[in-house]
């Protein structure tokens, strides 16, 4: 069906009707106003969403700070418990928890009118660059700062071999599951 693909690439952008019927044609004609019209409106919900998403992860991260410090009473059932109940009681984790659901039920409904190929990488760009931005200026340090440069990959490779040998080896307890050599 030759018209049909021709169709098909008018609706993806293309404006080449040769092949296609005059209703098909004029149907991915519609189909890219409509689209071209929602362009900004799914923009800003999109930047909606990184900004819920983002904002929201350094506040949810501080108020469940002490969560390990929650005693091990021995029963895995009463750990979880006393977990959730020291969650539950905190205001300043469930506040950023609620926008930030907010965000994803925003996120859902945007995906009803937006390309996911476009909609998924910009959510999450925006949300790790507002993330980073209310992190720093609540006082964490800036992410993708680290001492690794390309000329210590050797030693980063070296390091990571030994690594994986040791655990499996089992060489803190004593027993040797595995046997891996050394680069």
């Amino acid at each position: 069906m030759p018209g049909r693909r021709k169709c098909q690439s008018l609706i993806q952008g293309c404006i080449n009707t040769q092949g296609c019927s005059e209703k098909d044609a004029t149907g991915a004609q519609q189909l890219l106003h409509v689209n071209n019209t929602k362009m900004p409106e799914i923009a800003v919900q999109l930047l909606a969403v990184g900004l819920l998403w983002g904002v929201t992860n350094p506040f949810i991260r501080l108020g469940s700070r002490g969560i390990e410090s929650v005693k091990d009473t021995g029963s895995k059932w009463r750990n979880i418990l006393l977990e959730v109940r020291m969650i539950g009681s905190r205001w300043r984790y469930w506040v950023p928890f609620g926008l930030n659901q907010c965000g994803s039920a925003l996120y859902v409904w945007t995906l009803q009118s937006a390309s996911i190929t476009v909609a998924v990488p910009v959510a999450n760009s925006l949300s790790f660059a507002f993330t980073a931005i209310t992190g720093y200026a609540l006082g964490e340090k800036l992410p993708g700062k680290s001492k690794s440069y390309p000329g210590n990959a050797p030693n980063l490779l070296r390091q990571h071999a030994h690594d994986i040998r040791e655990s499996c080896t089992g060489a803190a307890a004593g027993k040797p599951k595995y046997t891996i050599p050394m680069i």
